[in-house]
């Protein structure tokens, strides 16, 4: 490759290409992200990144990401019906105990303290 570069051969791009895209697709990747701010949602997902107001947010629903028939994910819905998903939020269902965390939702919190005498 450096010799091809130092001749000034065209083949050389696209090894440097591939570097570039390998590069920035990883970098997307860590930086994969959903932040609620005060007034904002900040979503960074593969090639886009968004800044939607929090009062434009209708709801969240759960569904199959395009293109990934097994990769299911969040979707932000809102109030003039753009949806987008989560990317970060993304997992395919088969692996692990996809479809029992699909269904699971967690215990609700006791609103008033302990007692141990009670329990709760």
């Amino acid at each position: 490759m450096i010799a091809a570069a130092a001749d000034g051969s065209p083949a050389v791009l696209i090894p440097l290409l591939m570097l570039a895209f390998g590069l920035t697709l990883g970098y997307r990747i860590l930086r994969l992200s959903v932040v609620i701010g005060p007034q904002d949602l900040l979503v960074r997902n593969f090639y886009r990144t968004r800044h939607v107001a929090r009062a434009d947010v209708e709801g969240f629903r759960q569904g199959a990401l395009s293109q990934q028939p097994f990769t299911r994910a969040v979707y932000v819905l809102l109030r003039d019906g753009t949806v987008f998903p989560l990317d970060v939020t993304g997992r395919p269902y088969f692996f692990g105990r996809g479809k029992e965390l699909l269904n699971y939702s967690p215990p609700v919190p006791c609103p008033m303290p302990c007692r141990r005498d009670t329990g709760c």
